[in-house]
């Protein structure tokens, strides 16, 4: 809880960057997005998700920070119609409607729709 009992933060970023040892000076980081913290790096596009959303270029901006942040992980930049995360045992998946021409991904196996109300 970032901002309960003793803790006053002004957002829940400037709670975790605190707890990742980085500082939240809005000028401490002018042109940069990424910090390396532990054996990864954070990614942070300091920009109002509302603007960035309407801007006519924003889509290729984030496609590019995000492409960036790939490299940096060393892991390959795949554009599919679908999202797909594995962490642990869990595996979390989600069809793109409006997205690259495919085949959709067929998944095997016993899975729980978070989306089903039943």
């Amino acid at each position: 809880m970032w901002n309960s009992d003793e803790r006053r933060y002004a957002t829940p970023r400037q709670h975790l960057f605190g707890l990742l040892g980085l500082t939240d000076d809005p000028a401490a980081g002018k042109g940069t997005n990424s910090w390396p913290v532990g054996e990864g790096w954070v990614t942070w596009l300091r920009e109002n998700p509302a603007g960035l959303a309407s801007d006519k270029d924003g889509d290729v901006r984030l496609a590019q920070l995000v492409k960036g942040a790939a490299t940096r992980a060393r892991t390959a930049w795949r554009e599919t119609n679908y999202l797909l995360l594995r962490r642990g045992p869990y595996l979390i998946g989600a069809g793109l409607e409006e997205s690259v021409a495919g085949e959709p991904k067929t998944l095997r196996g016993r899975f729980v729709n978070l989306f089903d109300p039943d």
